[in-house]
């Protein structure tokens, strides 16, 4: 699970909005860097798919981070 200190969400600041965003897309960069936790198991189809919506899953989250950013800079 991914945690936000909630005192970067107080300022009115976009330069803290900012930062905050650019906190959550490193977080879901290395997540989805992160190795499989049991290297030596053979995937089925199943953990294949369950993989597949996972990535697909972290890089639309990083598409969203992205954008907030890009309304950040337009505020």
């Amino acid at each position: 699970m991914v945690t936000v200190d909630a005192a970067v969400f107080r300022g009115d600041e976009p330069a803290d909005v900012r930062i905050a965003v650019e906190d959550l897309m490193h977080r879901v960069d290395e997540l989805d860097a992160a190795p499989v936790v049991d290297p030596g198991a053979v995937a089925g189809v199943g953990e294949l798919a369950t993989l597949g919506r996972q990535a697909a899953l972290f890089e639309q989250a990083h598409h969203l981070l992205v954008d907030a950013l890009d309304t950040v800079d337009r505020a």
